[in-house]
C-alpha cells in the first residue's frame, strides 16, 4: 500500500490531451480517414511504474528515505515527552527561576520538533516529486519505443485518458486552425450584415413621411 501512495501522484493531469485529439478528429473530414487502419494501443502507466525495474528501485529509495526521517523524528518526540514528564516531576520543587528556565527550554524543544517534522514531509514530498517525474519521463520514453517497435498508431493511458504516443497521420492541428479560421471569417461577416441591417434600419425610421 504505501508503494501505491508513493506514486499515485503520477499522471494528474493532462488528461484533456485524449479529448483534444477527439475533438480534433471529428473535425477531419471522414474521407481522409476513410483508407486508415488505425492501430491503438493501452497502458497501464501506474502499473507499469510500480512493476518496473527502476519504479521498484525508487519505491524502496523512498522507503528508506522515509523510515530515516521518522526514526529521527520519533527519537526527538521521546526526548520532549522525558523533558516533560521529568518538569512535571519536579516542578513542585523548582524555584520560579528554574520553572521559568525549564519551561522555555520545553517550548524550544516542542518548536523544533514542528519544525522538524514539517522539513522531513516537505524533503520526502520533494523527493516523490522528482522521483515520479524522472520515472514518468522514463515510462513515455518506453512507450514510444513500444509503439515504433510494434507499429502501433498511437498508445493511450488507461489511467489517464491521455495519449501518449501517435504518429503525425493523426495530428489534426493544422485542420483545427484552418477550422478556427473559417468559423472567425464566418463570425466576422455576419457581424458586418447586422451592423448594416442596423444602419439602414435607423435611416429608415428617420426618413420623414409623405404628406
Amino acid at each position: 500500500m504505501k508503494k501505491n501512495i508513493l506514486f499515485a501522484v503520477v499522471f494528474t493531469a493532462g488528461s484533456m490531451m485524449g479529448v483534444a485529439l477527439a475533438d480534433q478528429m471529428q473535425a477531419k473530414k471522414v474521407s481522409d480517414l476513410a483508407d486508415a487502419n488505425l492501430k491503438i494501443g493501452f497502458v497501464d502507466s501506474f502499473e507499469a511504474m510500480r512493476n518496473c525495474e527502476p519504479g521498484i528501485k525508487a519505491g524502496k529509495e523512498l522507503e528508506a528515505q522515509r523510515d530515516t526521517l521518522s526514526k529521527a523524528i520519533k527519537e526527538d518526540e521521546q526526548k520532549y515527552t522525558q523533558a516533560v514528564n521529568e518538569y512535571k516531576s519536579k516542578s513542585a520543587t523548582m524555584s520560579e527561576a528554574a520553572r521559568d528556565k525549564e519551561q522555555q527550554k520545553i517550548v524550544k524543544m516542542e518548536r523544533d520538533l514542528k519544525a522538524k517534522v514539517e522539513e522531513s514531509e516537505e524533503s520526502l514530498k520533494l523527493s516523490m516529486q522528482r522521483t515520479t517525474e524522472k520515472l514518468a519521463k522514463d515510462i513515455e520514453q518506453g512507450i514510444v519505443n513500444v509503439a515504433k517497435e510494434t507499429d502501433l498508431d498511437a498508445i493511450v493511458d488507461k489511467m489517464t485518458g491521455r495519449v501518449v504516443y501517435a504518429k503525425d497521420k493523426l495530428d489534426f492541428t493544422s485542420h483545427t486552425i484552418k477550422q478556427m479560421n473559417k468559423q472567425y471569417a464566418q463570425k466576422v461577416a455576419q457581424n458586418k450584415d447586422e451592423k448594416g441591417n442596423v444602419r439602414v434600419a435607423a435611416k429608415d425610421a428617420k426618413a420623414p413621411s409623405a404628406a
